[in-house]
């Protein structure tokens, strides 16, 4: 197996895109692959977990016993796509749907550049009221716009081909295909000396389960941002596919505009 599709679910926030983002991914022309859900749900029956072992009886769920954020679930992804034997791992956004050759364009990318540690796609906005593909901008990756400040390039612009050779740091962890080798390179060691930090959130990440490459006190937002400049210190670079298409119902989401060094 190359693959492996990772992506969160939570309660009704994500249950209604099911019957849209999951046929899209079994109807991409890359078929070498395993899709692993983490779910975030309260409870272990929920909507998401019903559909999904009712209608796609090849995907494995993994129940997280509740919100464990977005870092600490991702985790649980990569470390069970390293038990796999993957070479790559994809996270995506469930409220989404891709065009066929997608995955397909970003595995090749991959396939074609060992110095790549990481790639994603175009994403266009999708109004999901409206089931409306867009050509307005939702991101073509992560830009450092100076020291630890981070923009989707891009976002909420149509696009005229205008950041067709932009140069990203990473991708948003919107849609983002790692190679886990580097994944590897990169991953956190539980902290010793922390004094920026309380007990109680050193804890979060000296407390988890298994290895560590997405940073798990980052509960939610930020976390791509924090991998992808890892990534560059260790002499990765990372690439927007052009070729590859993918629409995202961002409806609930604010424009991105992070300051990772407030996050320090």
């Amino acid at each position: 197996m190359k693959l492996v599709i990772g992506f969160i679910t939570y309660e009704e926030n994500t249950a209604k895109y099911l019957p849209y983002f999951l046929p899209s991914l079994i109807e991409q022309n890359f078929k070498d692959y395993k899709i692993v859900v983490a779910d975030n749900s309260n409870e272990i029956s929920n909507k998401n977990s019903y559909y999904i072992s009712k209608n796609y009886k090849d995907v494995e769920i993994i129940w997280s016993k509740g919100n464990v954020g977005f870092a600490k679930a991702n985790n649980i992804v990569i470390r069970h796509a390293k038990e796999l034997g993957a070479k790559y791992v994809l996270f995506l956004n469930p409220d989404m749907i891709l065009e066929p050759t997608a995955i397909e364009k970003l595995v090749k990318a991959l396939d074609c550049d060992n110095k790549l540690g990481a790639v994603c796609s175009r994403v266009y906005k999708w109004d999901f009221k409206n089931n409306t593909k867009t050509k307005i901008i939702d991101t073509f990756g992560i830009k450092e716009i100076s020291a630890l400040r981070f923009k989707d390039v891009g976002q909420g612009e149509e696009d005229t081909g205008q950041y067709d050779k932009e140069d990203i740091i990473g991708p948003s962890g919107a849609v983002a295909m790692y190679r886990l080798s580097a994944l590897e390179k990169v991953k956190l060691a539980p902290p010793k000396n922390l004094p920026l930090l309380t007990k109680e959130r050193a804890g979060v990440r000296s407390g988890s389960r298994g290895e560590v490459f997405f940073d798990e006190l980052m509960f939610m937002y930020e976390e791509d941002c924090d991998l992808a400049y890892r990534l560059k210190l260790a002499g990765y670079t990372s690439r927007c596919v052009s070729e590859a298409i993918i629409y995202h119902d961002r409806s609930a989401s604010a424009k991105r505009m992070s300051n990772l060094a407030s996050c320090l």
